[in-house]
């Protein structure tokens, strides 16, 4: 698609304030409350000075009046069955608008959450404040009910990035945007001014993901209560039964209605897309329109066009959309690898009311879609889209060599060592110190039969066959240059390092699912993603395998690790061919980076580790005190992980609670269908640069409204 028109690079969005936007705080200390909540929100408590504050805060900070203060509430949110928590009392958190390098204090406030929660700010670099990452065991302890967290850091990368809890097992809940404004960004000049609209897709369950984490570990990877994974032949998508999907928290199925994103003919409009889900990937496209790919994770990439975008959990992009077609309502499709299809509406200025209009209507759209598309005829996954996506000028490139490299491969320990794709020589090489995975030189690798620590799970998904174990204490309090030598053992997956080292890792998928891996705090650059043998016997990087990019490579902070496929024609038919992923990092700044799974059940099941950067030489660095605030951790484990046993709220049968014994939602048809996109909308399999411009033929939908009803808060205003 080419973008005919151009506004200055200077113009500043419009900002558009009104009575529903949650605390809009200022510096300097004051605050406010959410005004007028609507039946079920929960409003935070009104902000006083520290010392006048009935509940407890934490951590201890000193004070700063340059940081602008911002209020979340998270709580309980009652009385639907497909949401347990919420912020600001809103199934989809109010956006935050923050402007790029000022700094920012935001105050969560856990209201009543019996378990804790923290607020991870994903995509966020955190400089100096890898403290205020909000991961829970390693960071800070859950926030518990009746206590503020202060949350300190300054703003930046630009783009599109969102907060979620990271307390394992909340992810399928409260989630929001946040975006990262600059007056100086690139992408101001390919759309008008204020024409910019905020997607989060997500997906929704009847059950947690603590109940649904607790089912698996009791039954195993076999389906949950006789409910069938979601797949497509050869393919994995989700270890969880599909239900439904939203759209900034609206759905069909859900709530009985469609987001809609109005536009004006004419004008062009930026897409905010974030993939917000717990567990499934998501494709994307719009009915009638053509789409430009201009950023992925919030770093901008050489615009593509596109008439479908994939993205997996933890994802984003940012979209261009040209409103040049007739005035109309449109389906935006939104749908699973396999085409559990559930769309939202674009509706252009004059069109019928989305509500009135029966091409819009619930029962206008096909739910049911097919796998056929994701699965390429050469049985091998299509390197073609991470070759078409490459960084923009003003991305800078990769670091021409590593300091050190590491191999990581993403299995299932639960079964047997030979069937998750161990290599030979792992468990010998894995004792080794200095070994070429970065474990711990006592680190024990499971035998032949594999299996969950002590036998107590029957589902645990890793990182090299270590079943993430949380260190105690919080390791970032060993991020510091006087902290001594620190190592850690066993299953405390834990890599030192120290500032500004560059960091080569070589991601092997040896199952049949795709694996979005996430860095925290940071980003990396994808140097080549695709299915092959890259390892040499030794389990380094073999350079003659694979051709690495290190000219352009796009700079993200996640990425899909490809599912392993069936080997070529004529070759051994039972051999699987793994997938790969080659990135390089530079971590810059002292404190604790976590690397896991974005799937919450993999990372919460144990498929995690972290870095933890000391400081340069004569550096120092100290995070504050009182980190440990709130909800005690220590020997739990892995964060979600219970050994065993039955799953509070389910049926009999072993179902998820609200659903038929088909594993069907309730009012769904026998198929699982969901209403949405026209039938040939075919599914394109997981492009693997981790969910780009996806080239399938026609994919047209109709559907959109402004923000969903979405609320922003803005600071700056």
């Amino acid at each position: 698609m080419v973008i005919a028109r151009q506004l200055l690079a200077h113009l500043a969005l419009v900002v558009i304030i009104t009575s529903t936007f949650p605390c809009l705080g200022a510096a300097g200390g004051t605050g406010c409350t959410l005004l007028n909540p609507a039946p079920g929100q929960h409003a935070p408590p009104p902000r006083r000075p520290l010392s006048a504050r009935a509940h407890s805060v934490c951590p201890s900070l000193p004070p700063d009046p340059t940081a602008k203060v911002l209020s979340l509430s998270a709580a309980k949110y009652a009385g639907d069955p497909f949401q347990r928590l919420a912020f600001n009392g809103s199934r989809t958190g109010p956006t935050l608008r923050l402007s790029h390098g000022k700094l920012y204090q935001v105050e969560v406030t856990n209201v009543d959450i019996p378990e804790g929660t923290t607020v991870h700010w994903h995509g966020l670099e955190l400089d100096n404040s890898s403290w205020a990452d909000g991961a829970q065991g390693l960071t800070q302890n859950p926030i518990a009910p009746g206590t503020t967290f202060q949350y300190r850091f300054v703003a930046r990368p630009p783009g599109t990035h969102w907060y979620h809890s990271h307390t394992p097992g909340q992810l399928a809940n409260g989630r929001g945007a946040l975006i990262v404004e600059d007056p100086a960004d690139p992408l101001y000049d390919m759309y008008d001014r204020g024409a910019e609209h905020v997607l989060i897709l997500s997906d929704a369950f009847t059950a947690s993901g603590e109940e649904q984490l607790h089912m698996l570990q009791a039954m195993g990877m076999g389906g949950m209560g006789g409910m069938a994974m979601a797949s497509c032949p050869g393919l994995d998508l989700s270890d969880a039964p599909f239900q439904a999907v939203e759209v900034n928290g609206e759905s069909f199925s859900t709530t009985g209605r469609a987001a809609v994103f109005r536009v004006a003919k004419g004008q062009r409009y930026r897409l905010h897309v974030i993939n917000g889900a717990s567990s499934f990937a998501f494709r994307l496209a719009i009915a009638g329109h053509d789409l430009t790919v201009v950023a992925l994770d919030g770093r901008p990439v050489a615009p593509a066009p596109a008439e479908a975008v994939l993205l997996a959990s933890g994802q984003r992009t940012d979209l261009i959309l040209a409103a040049d077609s007739p005035v109309a309502n449109y389906w935006i499709g939104v749908s699973t690898l396999d085409g559990r299809n559930m769309p939202a509406i674009l509706s252009y200025e004059g069109a019928p009311a989305p509500a009135s209009d029966p091409a819009v209507s619930k029962g206008a759209f096909t739910a049911n879609l097919t796998c056929a598309a994701a699965q390429p005829q050469d049985g091998l996954v299509d390197t073609q889209g991470i070759a078409s996506l490459v960084a923009a000028p003003s991305v800078p490139p990769p670091a021409k060599t590593a300091d050190r490299a590491f191999t990581v491969y993403t299995v299932d320990a639960a079964v047997a060592s030979a069937d998750a794709g161990m290599p030979e020589g792992f468990a010998e090489r894995a004792s080794q110190p200095g070994n070429p995975y970065g474990l711990p030189p006592n680190f024990t690798a499971p035998g032949p039969n594999g299996g969950c620590p002590g036998r107590t799970s029957k589902y645990c998904w890793s990182l090299n066959w270590a079943v993430y174990e949380m260190p105690m204490p919080l390791p970032i309090y060993d991020a510091t240059r006087d902290s001594g030598v620190v190592s850690y053992s066993g299953r405390q997956y834990g890599i030192v390092t120290e500032q500004g080292e560059v960091l080569d890792f070589v991601l092997v998928n040896p199952s049949r699912m795709p694996h979005p891996m996430h860095l925290h705090g940071g980003a990396f650059h994808v140097l080549a993603v695709g299915n092959g043998h890259v390892t040499t016997a030794n389990d380094t990087l073999d350079p003659g395998a694979v051709e690495l990019n290190l000219e352009n490579p796009v700079l993200r902070d996640t990425v899909v690790v490809p599912h392993a496929v069936a080997s070529p024609k004529g070759a051994e038919p039972s051999a699987l061919v793994p997938g790969y992923a080659v990135v390089r990092m530079r971590l810059p700044h002292p404190g604790v980076r976590a690397f896991h799974c974005h799937i919450d059940l993999h990372a919460s099941s144990g498929m995690m580790m972290f870095f933890l950067v000391r400081p340069a030489a004569g550096g120092n660095w100290q995070p504050p005190a009182n980190l440990t605030c709130g909800i005690d951790t220590a020997g739990l484990g892995m964060p979600g992980m219970s050994p065993g046993g039955g799953m509070p709220g389910m049926s009999p049968g072993g179902g998820m609670p609200g659903m038929s014994p088909g594993g069907g939602m309730p009012g769904m048809s026998p198929g699982g269908g969901m209403p949405g996109m026209s039938p040939g909308g075919g599914m394109p399999g997981m492009s693997p640069d981790g969910g780009m411009p996806e080239m399938s033929p026609g994919g047209g939908m109709p559907g959109m409204s402004p923000d969903g009803g979405m609320r922003s808060m803005r600071p700056d205003g």
